[in-house]
């Protein structure tokens, strides 16, 4: 087993997250991607699991948000940076001014030497290439640099991930791999996960508060959909329904 998101029927189905495994985790814009991963990291760095953070928010909205959702998953009062500190020091934060996939290498290598174990960025879309003005080109550059990132440090690397606009426009809105089909990243990942809520889009359907986690490429474990319970809007845990 891998690093462990903290969740059972999760971590059951993918086994973890292991060392040199490019990892892309997905939503459309603004449905709880970032509180989902925020809620792993409070889970890898409460077992002392070093972490890595690239957020694409100012350090100080990132720590305010990652203070929301410690002070859900801790018997703790965190109110403050001191309080996320005292409580837990395996957190490292890089904010926005760092968005090239240049800078993330250069700093992951470095910290990966100083005994960070999982590097997180937020997000994909984000990031550029140096003197590259062509996007398309870019982004499948990127991905192929994460991999080769992840390998040649030998830890997992997670990359957020937005979806099209297009998926809001459909239908069906529950996202599937043909959605980061112009990003590329589905060539270079190991493993592919989509955050998805059906009461955003469904008000009066059965699936309240249902967070809908939904592997769609998994190297080392199986494809499928598990779900987690909201609650406070910040905070996740395991519920017994499966399908």
């Amino acid at each position: 087993m891998g690093i462990e998101t903290g969740f059972k029927y999760i971590d059951e189905r993918i086994k973890g997250f292991e060392n040199g495994d490019l990892i892309c985790i997905a939503s459309s814009p603004n449905r709880d991607l970032t509180t989902f991963v925020y809620n792993i990291v409070k889970n890898v760095t409460k077992n002392y699991i070093p972490t890595l953070l690239f957020s694409a928010d100012t350090k100080a909205y990132t720590e305010r948000k990652l203070i929301e959702v410690a002070s859900c998953l801790s018997n703790n009062i965190v109110e403050t940076t001191k309080d996320l500190m005292l409580l837990d020091g395996n957190i490292t934060i890089c904010d926005q001014d760092v968005d090239t996939i240049e800078e993330i290498e250069l700093i992951s290598k470095a910290k990966s030497k100083q005994g960070v174990e999982l590097i997180i960025i937020d997000y994909l879309q984000r990031l550029e290439i140096k003197g590259q003005d062509d996007r398309n080109q870019s982004l499948e550059e990127i991905s192929k640099r994460l991999k080769k990132l992840a390998e040649e440090i030998n830890k997992p690397i997670i990359v957020l991930s937005t979806l099209p606009k297009e998926i809001e426009e459909r239908t069906d809105h529950r996202p599937t791999r043909a959605d980061l089909k112009d990003y590329e990243i589905t060539k270079y990942a190991n493993t592919i996960m989509f955050i998805y809520r059906d009461d955003y889009y469904n008000a009066d359907g059965e699936k309240k508060n249902i967070e809908e986690v939904i592997i769609a490429k998994c190297k080392n474990g199986n494809i499928g959909t598990e779900e987690l319970l909201t609650l406070y809007d910040t905070k996740y845990c395991d519920i017994e329904r499966r399908f």
